[in-house]
């Protein structure tokens, strides 16, 4: 998981002290608070060192990917099949397993009742394996960008949408790797109508239910090993202090 791949940081978290941390554990996520307690630990990476923060996902700007294209970020927010969860741009991404890499581990108590998204894999790169032959997120952005021969958008779904729905942009000498793109080329072509639209077809090949996404809004329903994103408020606490404060939370 590309914890480190996430901009604007500082603008979504508050540091608290461990008086406002404690009551707001227990005003705001006593049910999450006790299924942390009892093992269903969420885990977030960051390069913050302070012991206690308060996060709100939905501060500051949007949250885009780094290292790589936007693309799906933008049509998972705007797409109908993916209304009921998180906007992944509004988020903070999370894990049910412990990072490797090189930044402070934090445990995060999202306030109760907040909805989340669950990944079928350890990171959002692998979520789609099924539809893309294997291949990763980060390959199927590089063949979207070979498929058209015009820059794409990785701001405004909106824009992009309209470019990847333009036929006319198509790369004549693209070599269609995935079965949904095959399909939405030989509709059109069958068909020569504007309303076989490139998108639907992505959206539908990227349907969360058809790639066994989940949405849960509790922590004690959380597999693990699997990578979780959520919008909204959050507690973070960082594991080394975790480690006394939660026992101390037990043994009261």
């Amino acid at each position: 998981m590309k914890f480190y791949n996430y901009l604007n940081e500082s603008e979504r978290m508050t540091e608290i002290t461990e008086k406002n941390l404690l009551y707001y554990l227990n005003e705001k996520c006593p049910k999450n608070l006790k299924y942390t307690l009892n093992g269903h630990v969420l885990k977030r990476g960051t390069d913050h060192s302070k012991n206690y923060f308060m996060g709100n996902s939905l501060k500051g700007e949007m949250r885009r990917s780094a290292n790589t294209t936007n693309y799906y970020t933008l049509m998972i927010d705007n797409s109908k099949y993916w209304k009921d969860y998180p906007k992944r741009s509004k988020s903070f991404i999370c894990a049910t397993y412990k990072p490797n890499y090189n930044y402070n581990d934090y445990v995060v108590i999202p306030y109760d009742n907040t909805k989340m998204g669950v990944c079928p894999s350890q990171d959002m790169w692998d979520g789609f394996v099924k539809q893309l032959k294997g291949d990763s997120l980060e390959s199927f952005n590089i063949h979207l960008d070979h498929m058209f021969n015009v820059s794409l958008d990785e701001d405004s779904w909106k824009i992009l949408k309209n470019q990847l729905n333009n036929p006319n942009f198509i790369d004549e000498n693209y070599n269609f790797r995935y079965d949904f793109m095959h399909k939405w080329y030989n509709d059109y072509q069958e068909n020569e109508n504007e309303n076989v639209k490139f998108t639907d077809y992505w959206e539908k090949a990227f349907d969360p239910k058809k790639n066994e996404f989940k949405l849960v809004n509790s922590l004690n329903k959380l597999p693990e090993n699997n990578e979780i994103w959520f919008s909204g408020k959050a507690l973070f606490i960082i594991e080394k202090e975790w480690f006394y404060l939660g026992k101390k939370l037990k043994d009261n």
